[in-house]
């Protein structure tokens, strides 16, 4: 009888031309027809306030935009109120009412004897992007599509996530950002929404502000990320971790030019023009180290009451700090303990402890020749990688000593040894060490 009722509703209304509501007032009720071609009958039938809220979710899932509810059956006195309620429901406790819907108008009258509910849907600008929507169960899930999409450079990701629960999404992008800086070239801003606001059923909609353009970006990853590649394969030939940690440190010393400033694009300016600071220097070295499978912590903390970034590495017994900056100052490379630190700050319940053990691997003889014939990072030519500097000595850490008594006495600095042989060109000039600048960030340079 319900099925009869419906037909002959929306045979009277058709053919009537949708006449007769509200004492005569014309009421434009139409098929809607959605973009793939295939009509939808917009016709729907409802007895109590579930009836209408569950009519009302799915004009919405079906993306229309006018149209019709038969309530021959349903009490008038409450039809208003109950209408109102459920547009309030749709808009504030379902995921698609929340994040397309921006109003619902209604007229209620009688067209052919039958009483009826002629209904328009008024979205906002969200609807392009539910096509494109995709649905989760996890947030787990959600956040993996969040990694994919810095990878690919997109500005919007909307997804549904059955079981949603806060995170704090600035951060984790900031995070994976760090943890990749051979795909992710410039840290976004993100915005994050999340429709409704309460729920385990939520559409979350994440946006990324970049400064510099999507094509500028997806150049940066393909002349940075062959760099990468070159690096994880000229140290595959060291023969323990600590070998591997200096040849690294070669291989990315190999440009003797280095201008140090902050830069919005932190791996491409230090890999290609050699603009970087000690932020971009351990980020890069540490992505390098984990393409590897070897153990690097980038490490946030001051030098000297000035900000400071730098690596702790180890191969899972003993583990050292290593700061490529003063490495580079000094000219040679140097892995210190904790009490070696002398001027550093960091959190110390954050990274393993750099301590003396009476198992750590012993000093080299000598510290390893820096390489003297090693060409400079391509400036201009995409995808080329480093000109690889020649073999270096392995290098362990340095011996195991007894702790000093005091823990903020530095431990006696480890044997100075000459160079086995003198560089086949002399050193650049120098003014002094350089240290971070604290000029504001530029664009990709």
């Amino acid at each position: 009888m319900k099925r009869l009722t419906v037909l002959l509703l929306a045979m009277s209304l058709l053919l009537a031309g949708c006449s007769g509501w509200m004492d005569g007032e014309y009421h434009n009720v139409r098929l809607h027809t959605e973009e793939s071609g295939a009509p939808t009958v917009d016709f729907l039938q409802a007895e109590d306030y579930e009836d209408l809220l569950r009519a009302l979710t799915e004009m919405v899932e079906g993306d229309l935009e006018t149209g019709t509810i038969s309530v021959d059956s349903y009490p008038q006195e409450k039809l208003p109120s109950d209408m109102d309620a459920a547009i309030r429901a749709l808009r504030n406790s379902t995921p698609l009412g929340a994040y397309t819907v921006d109003d619902i108008t209604y007229e209620q009258g009688i067209s052919g004897g039958v009483p009826a509910v002629a209904v328009t849907i008024h979205y906002n600008g969200n609807r392009p992007y539910v096509r494109r929507m995709r649905r989760v169960e996890t947030m787990q899930q959600a956040q993996n599509l969040i990694q994919s999409a810095l990878n690919q450079v997109d500005d919007r990701l909307v997804v549904q996530v059955d079981r949603f629960y806060n995170v704090d999404f600035s951060q984790f992008v900031r995070d994976y950002g760090e943890a990749h800086p051979e795909t992710v070239m410039e840290a976004p801003e993100v915005t994050v929404n999340a429709y409704p606001t309460q729920g385990a059923t939520r559409i979350l909609e994440v946006r990324f502000i970049y400064q510099n353009s999507r094509e500028d970006l997806k150049n940066m990853q393909s002349r940075v990320q062959p760099l990468f590649t070159s690096a994880r394969l000229y140290i595959s030939g060291g023969s323990s971790p600590w070998e591997r940690f200096s040849l690294l440190y070669f291989f990315l010393m190999a440009r003797d030019n280095y201008q140090m400033d902050t830069s919005l694009t932190p791996a491409y300016s230090l890999l290609i023009h050699g603009v970087g600071d000690s932020r971009a220097f351990a980020l890069v070295y540490a992505a390098m180290c984990h393409q590897s499978g070897l153990t690097c912590y980038t490490v946030a903390g001051t030098k000297d009451g000035e900000s400071r970034f730098w690596n702790i590495v180890g191969d899972g017994d003993s583990y050292r700090h290593l700061d490529l900056l003063s490495c580079w100052n000094a000219g040679s490379f140097r892995l210190l303990t904790d009490q070696e630190m002398t001027g550093y700050v960091w959190d110390y319940s954050a990274y393993p402890a750099c301590e003396p053990e009476e198992t750590a691997p012993t000093q080299a003889e000598s510290e390893p020749t820096e390489p003297t014939d090693a060409t400079e990072p391509p400036q201009e030519t995409a995808g080329e990688p480093f000109a690889p500097p020649p073999t270096v000595p392995p290098v362990t850490p340095p011996p195991a000593t007894s702790a000093p008594t005091e823990p903020t006495a530095p431990a006696t600095d480890p044997p100075e040894t000459s160079q086995p042989e003198e560089p086949s060109e002399p050193p650049p000039e120098s003014t002094g060490e350089v240290e971070d600048s604290a000029s504001q960030p530029s664009g990709g340079a």
